[in-house]
């Protein structure tokens, strides 16, 4: 009896080791992690920047201006060295995104006539954020020359 007792624990270990990675496969997984997007971070996703809007190609030097957020509802052009004291009527306060072409930026003012706050904007800005939605009055355009700051 004490050689089949020696068997049966033996049995039992065995069994216990083998069946052991077996058990820790078949239990609760991690959640798999998404790559980062392209040039993004891996670092926590409070951390992360969000990822930005690729907008509008602008074919020309200048800016182009957008009645809704995302690039959407109406467009209207300026070029390089283009300004308006006013934008007009149907411009005033209706400015939602803003797409610029490589080393131009739009300067939007608060109020006409150049006068009150202003804000730069560059590049793709799909919105323009709570503070300076439907709120440009007057603008200028200005682009440097490819290396210049």
């Amino acid at each position: 009896m004490a050689k089949a007792g020696w068997s049966l624990a033996i049995g039992l270990v065995v069994g216990a080791a083998l069946a052991a990675p077996l058990i820790a496969a078949d239990g609760p997984k991690a959640p798999k992690q998404r790559p980062a997007p392209h040039g993004a971070s891996h670092g926590s996703l409070a951390q992360s920047p969000e990822p930005s809007v690729p907008g509008p190609e602008i074919a020309f030097r200048g800016c182009a201006y957008f009645e809704n957020a995302g690039f959407a509802g109406r467009r209207a052009d300026m070029r390089a060295g283009e300004s308006a004291e006013w934008v007009g009527a149907a411009w005033d306060n209706r400015i939602s995104s803003v797409a610029c072409a490589s080393n131009c930026r739009m300067i939007g003012y608060a109020d006409t006539d150049y006068g009150g706050g202003r804000r730069n904007f560059t590049g793709a800005v799909a919105d323009v954020g709570t503070a300076w939605n439907d709120r440009v009055s007057a603008a200028r355009v200005v682009c440097t020359e490819e290396g210049t700051h």
